[in-house]
């Protein structure tokens, strides 16, 4: 007897956690309902699994996109950061550089040859370029002394190009050495060796300027 009531017992469940779903028929006076279980305690389960599951999807794809959110702002901080660092760098170069041009431009010894051409390419005046005498010899001995310093002041601000702004940077370092430094040294050479005027040298040391400016500014255009 205990072993009939245990198999009852255990038949329960299945029956009484079914869903039922009834239709009545009836014919010459007699009704007969017939039901059948439509939803069984695992299809309950199974269902609940299922929202289980897409609750679970729904909180992981929102967890993953705040994470892909985080790592795009912690990026575009330390790109700030570096572009910032880079900014400063460049400045503290240029600072640099220009109290060097200064230190040359403000030297007592250097005024002879400067009243001949101007210490800054871009203040060349429309006299100094119309000047048709040549370099005499004192002022030979000073373009020897002068010309190497402004040379490394050209290839020290190229190089500041190349460490601080990428490939950007190395194109403008590559202009300096490949065409601003050749071009302003065989202008240099030709004033030294007497085959051009002062004015000649002062228009083409202008032309090569401006040359370089230009080309910076398309490098820049460019990137």
């Amino acid at each position: 007897m205990k072993k009939i009531i245990l198999l009852l017992v255990l038949s329960i469940p299945m029956i009484s956690f079914a869903q039922q779903q009834c239709n009545t028929s009836c014919f010459g006076g007699n009704c007969t309902t017939t039901c059948n279980p439509t939803t069984t305690m695992m299809d309950s389960a199974q269902k609940g699994w299922d929202l289980g599951s897409q609750i679970g999807n729904s909180f992981r794809q929102n967890k993953e996109s705040q994470q892909r959110a985080d790592q795009l702002q912690q990026q575009q901080q330390q790109q700030n950061q570096t572009q910032q660092a880079n900014a400063d760098g460049f400045k503290r170069s240029q600072d640099e550089l220009k109290a060097r041009i200064e230190e040359i431009c403000g030297t007592v010894t250097y005024k002879d040859y400067f009243s001949k051409t101007a210490c800054k390419a871009s203040d060349i005046t429309f006299d100094q370029q119309l000047d048709s005498s040549k370099i005499t010899s004192a002022q030979k001995v000073l373009l020897k002394e002068i010309q190497p310093k402004q040379v490394a002041i050209s290839r020290d601000g190229g190089q500041a190009f190349r460490v601080y702004y990428g490939a950007t940077g190395v194109k403008v370092s590559d202009l300096v050495e490949g065409k601003l430094i050749p071009e302003s040294e065989k202008n240099a050479l030709a004033l030294y060796s007497g085959k051009i005027t002062w004015g000649e040298y002062n228009t083409k040391r202008k032309e090569i300027f401006a040359s370089y400016i230009n080309d910076v500014r398309a490098i820049s255009a460019s990137k």
